[in-house]
Parts: structure tokens; C-alpha cells; sequence
């Protein structure tokens, strides 16, 4: 499939494999839709809220909508949040499907799907506008700060490349690991009319799919500047997922799918191995952390994906395939 930047819409609503609808409202008018999507967000939204209109302040091009997810208390927005648009659902549809129904109401040219405890930086829509208008990309993602509770900074994700530019090596490098943590990733509305949406089925691994789906067909911008924030705390879905050990099933499923992805089937073989021995490597690790914690049947459950990956990563390396 060859990538054309600026292929279009047809003017119909299409339905893509993963169940979910990519309307067709999008204004010429509006060049970014920032749709913030909620549930039981807690004070962070606010800082979301505030963060998304500081780095839009003054354009009249952007729209940002709050999608609370019917929340156990239906979240309210403030008065000085001024344009800022909410919409609520009636019936919880959980986390990605909540990303899907995001999308489908966005107007925008560029959508950033930035997550309700999460924040933007300033500069970040100026970037990922040069990725996508200068570049032809499909995806624009930039270096991520990792902030506590308190937006105190506790880390930063490794920088992909000395400049910003296409990344050459996307492909490669997210087949085997997700290095795109979502608030610093934007894609073109576009792309998602054509390659569909999350799949509603990874509801630990849909971003990290969805990434690899669009760097198998198009161009990744990559900015090296810290203009996003992605905050940890212990609420989050990453921590309950470890005791059923379906972080680690879903990275198996994603990992799958690179025999569909990578057309070369020698290639799609050594990414397969990698990424097994990444991900066994990620288990064995929250494994130790588990037990040092007292968390002995996430250690065990850590262990056994560990095991599973390994084994499976040698078997494909023996056989070729």
C-alpha cells in the first residue's frame, strides 16, 4: 500500500474492521481536534483541560472536547473552561471504545487523543503541523516526561532521534516495543478513515497496535523536544492488568500480527523474535519487582508470561517462521 498524504473522504461515513464509525463532519475550518476522553478522571482533568488550551491559546482553529465515559459521578466542566465541549455518555463503553467514540465525533483536520490525566506542552501542535504539512507524515509523535500525581517530573522516555524529521526506523523499532507513550502522539483524521480505529479487543495493547498499523503503511514524524506529559499513579489500568498477566497476553496478540504487517515474512520473523524477548524480558522484570513488593501471585503470573514468551520466541527462531 502506497501512502498518499492527502487522500481524502468520500463524504460517507465508513465502518472499518474494529466496529467503530469515523463520521463525516470534518470542518476545513478546524485544524485540530483535541478530544480528551474521561472516566472518573479526578482533578487531573483539570490540568488537561488547562494544559490543551494553553499551547491553543489565541487560535481559533482547534476545538477541544471532554468525552466522559459515564462517569460514577458525571464530570462537570468548569465556568473558565470556556469553549472546552463535554459530552457524556449514558452507558459506560470502556477505555477504547471510549478512544473510538472520540474520534468519531472529531472535526478536526489533526486529531490528539490526549488521555484525562495526561498534558500537552506548549510548541507541541506547532511540531506535529510541520510533521504532518512539511513531511507528508501520518503520525507526528514527540519525547514524553514521565510526572507523578502532583505533575512533578519522575522520568522521560528515551529520545528516537537527534532531530526532527521522519523516523526512519519506526516500524522496526515499535514492532518490538511501544516507545509512544499516547499523549505525544497525533494522527492525521485521515488516517484513521483509512486504516480504521482501535481494536476494541486490546484493551491494554490498542495503542500500542495501532501505532505499529500506521507505521506499516505511512510515514512517522518524530520530535525529540518534551512536549507532552504522561502521568503515573497507582490507579492506573497498567497496574491491574499485571495480576492477570493480560499486558503481557495482548503484547503476544499485537506481536501476532506482524506476519500480517511486515510484508517481508523474513523480517516479520527476527521482529517477532525481538519483540518476544522484549516482552518476556518486560515480564521477568515486573516479576522481580512483584515479589520484592510481597505481590507473590503477580510474581508467579509475570513469571509464567515470561516463560511463554521465551518459549515462544525460541521455537519461532528454530523453525524460521
Amino acid at each position: 500500500m502506497t501512502w498518499n498524504p492527502d487522500f481524502g473522504f468520500d463524504g460517507t461515513t465508513l465502518v472499518y474492521g474494529y466496529g467503530a464509525e469515523v463520521s463525516d463532519t470534518a470542518s476545513n475550518k478546524l485544524c485540530w481536534s483535541i478530544m480528551i476522553p474521561a472516566y472518573n478522571p479526578g482533578p487531573a482533568l483539570v490540568d488537561a483541560v488547562a494544559s490543551a488550551q494553553a499551547a491553543t491559546k489565541n487560535r481559533t482553529d482547534v476545538e477541544i472536547v471532554v468525552v466522559d465515559d459515564a462517569s460514577t459521578t458525571p464530570v462537570e466542566l468548569q465556568q473558565s473552561d470556556g469553549a472546552v465541549q463535554l459530552v457524556n455518555h449514558v452507558e459506560n463503553r470502556g477505555a477504547v471504545a471510549n478512544f473510538n467514540r472520540s474520534i468519531s465525533l472529531a472535526r478536526g483536520e489533526f486529531i490528539h487523543l490526549l488521555h484525562a490525566d495526561d498534558v500537552v506542552h506548549r510548541g507541541f501542535y506547532e511540531s506535529m503541523e510541520r510533521g504532518f504539512r512539511e513531511h507528508g507524515a501520518a503520525l507526528g509523535s514527540c519525547r514524553v516526561e514521565r510526572i507523578d500525581a502532583k505533575g512533578r517530573r519522575i522520568g522521560l522516555n528515551r529520545s528516537e532521534a537527534d532531530g526532527a524529521g521522519i523516523w526512519v526506523d519506526a516500524l522496526r523499532v515499535l514492532a518490538v516495543s511501544n516507545r509512544l507513550p499516547a499523549p505525544g502522539i497525533a494522527v492525521r483524521r485521515s488516517v484513521y478513515e483509512r486504516l480504521g480505529v482501535f481494536d476494541v479487543s486490546l484493551n491494554h495493547a490498542a495503542d500500542w497496535d495501532m501505532w505499529v498499523r500506521i507505521a506499516a503503511v505511512a510515514p512517522i514524524y518524530y520530535e525529540p523536544e518534551v512536549l507532552a506529559a504522561y502521568r503515573i499513579h497507582e490507579g492506573q489500568h497498567t497496574t491491574s492488568v499485571a495480576a492477570s498477566g493480560d499486558n503481557i497476553q495482548q503484547a503476544i496478540e499485537v506481536i501476532d500480527r506482524l506476519s500480517d504487517r511486515v510484508s517481508d515474512p523474513a523480517i516479520a520473523n527476527s521482529l517477532q523474535i525481538k519483540a518476544l524477548a522484549y516482552s518476556g524480558a518486560y515480564a521477568a522484570r515486573a516479576a522481580a519487582q512483584a515479589a520484592r513488593n510481597g505481590q507473590p501471585k503477580i510474581a508467579a503470573k509475570q513469571s509464567s508470561m515470561a516463560v511463554r514468551c521465551f518459549m515462544r520466541g525460541a521455537r519461532k527462531a528454530a523453525l524460521g517462521h
